[in-house]
């Protein structure tokens, strides 16, 4: 069987500090990431930052032509 690749890109008119904020509040996450059913932070380190993080996905295998 042959490996499957894709990518995309995208350009965001956004402050970087502004794309790393919104990208490292995991626990809102499921709200914009479909397949992604829940995310709970774990652990934190001493900045606040998320260490430890229990994801949940909807990993079920759907049928594609």
């Amino acid at each position: 069987m042959g490996i499957l690749e894709a990518s995309s890109t995208i350009e965001v008119e956004a402050a970087v500090t502004r794309c790393y904020e919104i990208i490292s509040d995991l626990e809102n996450t499921p709200k914009w990431q479909e397949a992604m059913v829940s995310a709970e932070v774990l652990t934190k380190d001493s900045e606040g930052r998320a260490e430890l993080v229990e994801i949940k996905s909807d990993a079920k295998v759907r049928t594609v032509t």
